[in-house]
């Protein structure tokens, strides 16, 4: 069924956000993706944590907003503890065997029930920061939060029309005595590319990312009340602008993919 125009967007990232110990959801107790959606692409060089629960325990006599006591506690430094009595995740700073500290929790004392989540080895899982999902090598039953910096998005302002090409290279493969009298190609690199206009405003996001080489998500709808079609990580390569007198001042942006520090570059909706 055709799709007015009307109903497509364009959103790209802001300034990255610190988030701590955010839920993630599981079909296949293999794959978990951050349950909100709004902080499901991540930075794409920073450190990304993924903590799996183990038990809950008791905060013990001397636990404080910053302090939490538990004898023999085994957790070390950038561990996760979520207090469920005041439903508040923290990233652990090791003191001693029984003793650690974190964030101010408001009202945090002993008889607080923390649960405990320690940090999967960095090997333990693949990370995909496009959409916020991490995989393990094995399904398994898991409770799992992820810390990190997350990258907001929002509308472009004004944009009015953009495409993209998703393509792959073809190389000639024919050798001597081939059979058939047709070129044999084999399929080698992707990527993607394309262009967005905007009328001109005094928003100049994609004009200072272009200035500084940042590498950006695009995320490109077509249709609002539904999900994004495409996503991506793109360096943005030019800047245009174009004036007449009858019209709309028109700027123009064009693209190429890149990748993140996993190897991520492309995502569908």
């Amino acid at each position: 069924m055709a799709k007015s125009g009307q109903t497509c967007q364009i959103k790209v990232i802001g300034a990255g956000v610190d988030a701590v110990g955010e839920a993630t959801s599981s079909s296949d107790d293999t794959t978990y993706q951050i349950t909100d959606t709004a902080k499901r692409v991540l930075d794409r060089t920073g450190t990304i944590r993924v903590h799996v629960f183990t038990a809950n325990h008791a905060a013990e006599s001397g636990t404080t907003t910053t302090n939490i006591k538990v004898t023999g506690h085994g957790l070390v430094t950038n561990d996760l503890v979520y207090n469920i009595t005041r439903s508040a995740a923290r990233l652990v700073t090791y003191v001693d065997v029984d003793n650690f500290t974190v964030a101010a929790v408001t009202s945090q004392t002993d008889g607080d029930s923390i649960a405990f989540y320690p940090t999967a080895a960095d090997g333990d899982t693949t990370k995909n920061r496009i959409e916020g999902k991490v995989t393990f090598g094995a399904a398994l039953a898991r409770t799992v939060r992820i810390s990190g910096t997350y990258l907001p998005l929002s509308a472009v302002a004004e944009a009015h029309s953009y495409s993209y090409v998703l393509g792959q290279t073809l190389v000639d493969k024919t050798d001597f005595g081939q059979t058939h009298k047709y070129r044999t190609k084999i399929r080698t690199i992707k990527d993607i590319s394309g262009s967005l206009a905007e009328w001109v405003t005094t928003d100049t996001t994609l004009m200072d990312y272009l200035i500084a080489g940042t590498i950006v998500i695009l995320e490109f709808w077509s249709d609002t009340g539904g999900t994004f079609d495409v996503k991506c990580w793109a360096l943005l390569s030019t800047r245009g602008i174009q004036a007449v007198a009858d019209g709309e001042f028109d700027g123009t942006v064009e693209f190429e993919g890149s990748r993140d520090a996993d190897n991520n570059v492309v995502a569908f909706g």
